[in-house]
């Protein structure tokens, strides 16, 4: 287990979460190519398990608020590979087979007999994407819920480059608004304020290590068209949500595009799609969300409450 900076952890979970020494932060899986991706967990006595897949750029600190709000059942938040404190490069097809390898893995150790899966945004793609593997014991998730994963990827990438200038001013407004906080090694490490920290040793945007920009684009055109896809997806126990104040997929209150075709396709293959009306890309209330925290929390009542209630209310708890 590789030395990691537990007291940055631990601050996140007193400010977040009341079970602060029911949490290990700092638990390893193995990858593909042996690369260790790190992973904080909750372990309790159901049977049910839950693995949350981050978004790009996302560190698993984000999604804290929501593991708490799991924590009635083993709960697990991994930082993909590529992200945070996970090895590896930013690839997507790996990020896909590891979404089903981590799931096998924190099922098979803690004995679950269920095991759902919650994906947002990238992560949700991912999810989506592994649940198409047709290798017989690969299949670890009974469920599978996908918050906001993009229907086709072009839409998004011509904003790539606004997004990494922007992010970057964001940082030096950040920066000079908070000293106090912006100054600290944690800061250093996720949120760089100068673009000339792209060109050093370890480089990162966010949770996401930017030593190769241009790869980050690549690996994320190959993301299929989930209209294209979503045939082949796993669509028994699958669940599409989508935010109406959703910036970043272009969504204004109502379903447009190929998020309206999409839709209809869910419709006709019985997969459940649902928009909750002033939410963010986040899942946050709109009026929720806190620009200047250095951890933007994806929690919301709405998630907990969405997942665990079908959950409770599906075969699989009979």
């Amino acid at each position: 287990m590789r030395n990691i900076d537990r007291n940055w952890h631990m601050q996140q979970l007193r400010e977040l979460v009341e079970k602060l020494n029911e949490f290990d932060s700092n638990y390893d899986l193995k990858g593909v190519d042996g690369v260790i991706l790190n992973a904080t967990k909750h372990q309790s006595n159901s049977k049910f398990g839950i693995v949350i897949i981050p978004a790009l750029g996302v560190p698993r600190e984000a999604y804290y608020k929501l593991m708490d709000d799991f924590s009635a059942h083993n709960v697990m938040v991994y930082d993909s590979r590529g992200q945070s404190f996970s090895e590896g490069e930013f690839d997507f097809g790996n990020s896909v087979i590891e979404v089903n390898r981590v799931g096998k893995q924190f099922k098979e150790a803690h004995d679950l007999e269920k095991l759902v899966g919650v994906g947002f945004s990238y992560g949700a793609n991912c999810l989506l994407e592994a649940s198409k593997d047709k290798g017989e014991g690969n299949h670890p998730y009974d469920m599978r819920f996908a918050f906001a994963p993009v229907v086709d990827v072009a839409d998004i990438l011509k904003f790539i480059p606004k997004w990494f200038v922007g992010v970057f001013l964001e940082n030096k407004r950040r920066a000079k608004a908070k000293p106090e906080v912006y100054a600290s090694e944690i800061a250093e490490h996720y949120l760089p304020i100068s673009l000339a920290d792209y060109c050093i040793e370890t480089p990162r945007l966010l949770a996401l290590n930017m030593k190769n920009p241009k790869r980050v684009r690549e690996e994320l055109a190959k993301i299929p068209n989930l209209l294209d896809s979503l045939p082949y997806i796993q669509q028994r126990n699958t669940w599409l949500l989508y935010a109406g104040k959703d910036s970043t997929l272009g969504i204004k209150d109502e379903l447009r595009g190929s998020y309206l075709v999409l839709k209809d396709m869910c419709r006709k293959r019985g997969i459940p799609l649902e928009v909750f009306k002033n939410h963010s890309h986040r899942f946050n209330h709109i009026s929720e969300c806190d620009v200047d925290s250095l951890v933007v929390s994806y929690n919301t009542k709405l998630a907990p409450h969405y997942v665990l209630g079908n959950m409770m209310a599906s075969e699989l708890t009979r």
